[in-house]
């Protein structure tokens, strides 16, 4: 379960990599058709336009169509730097040091990400996702929550060695924002990213995204860098 927890928490800073990208994304997308490129880049602009955000979010995991676990939680993004808090585990990034609390330990762990951490970690780290490895399907409309949306997907071209075979990515139709991205390596597990009350134009300290030491008064520090 452990695993588990971190591998969500993995995934929605990679989700908030979504929504913290620059035009690359939609300039290196291999697709056939202008549409997807045309979304993707109104869905850019739109989040460009958040500057600083906070969202609630929740990730579910499948097998197939099976749920096999879900977490939630609170994220807060003032691009590069992060926070993101659940009951269970909290996650600070300033942008060049991480620190990792799970609820109740006895123990924070403290570290300097490497290029490839930071890809997990560092929400423009998401651009080295190479989608030029990507085609884009025709555009679907669909509802999600009552809402009109559109749906991106993205398949890995043959041939070409991803981490995620299938990207889906839902837009709001009217704001263009993104309310869910959906990732599979393989066509059979998926984790699901959804984002609600997302809230743009925030103002943070940067003490929120520093571990704030003088409320744990009782945890060791394990420094890994």
């Amino acid at each position: 379960m452990k695993h588990t927890r971190r591998h969500f928490l993995l995934f929605a800073l990679l989700f908030a990599a979504c929504l913290t990208s620059s035009q690359a994304m939609a300039a290196e997308l291999a697709s056939d058709g202008n549409d997807a490129k045309t979304e993707l880049n109104k869905a850019i602009k739109a989040v460009k336009r958040l500057g600083a955000f906070e969202a609630r979010w929740e990730a579910s995991e499948f097998q197939g169509s099976a749920q096999t676990a879900s977490f939630s939680g609170n994220i807060y993004v003032s691009s590069p730097r992060v926070y993101l808090s659940t009951s269970q585990q909290s996650i600070w990034y300033d942008g060049h040091t991480e620190w990792n609390l799970r609820t109740g330990a006895s123990e924070v762990y403290v570290s300097t990400p490497t290029a490839a951490e930071a890809a997990k970690i560092n929400p423009l780290s998401f651009l080295s996702i190479p989608l030029s490895n990507y085609n884009a399907q025709p555009l679907k409309r669909t509802t999600l929550r009552g809402e009109s949306t559109i749906s991106i997907d993205l398949t890995a071209r043959a041939g070409v060695r991803t981490a995620w075979k299938y990207i889906y990515i839902t837009l709001d139709a009217s704001s263009r924002l993104p309310l869910c991205v959906r990732f599979s390596p393989d066509g059979h597990r998926w984790t699901r990213i959804s984002l609600y009350s997302l809230m743009g134009g925030r103002k943070f300290p940067t003490s929120l995204f520093q571990y704030p030491s003088n409320k744990y008064p009782n945890v060791d520090v394990v420094d890994l860098r």
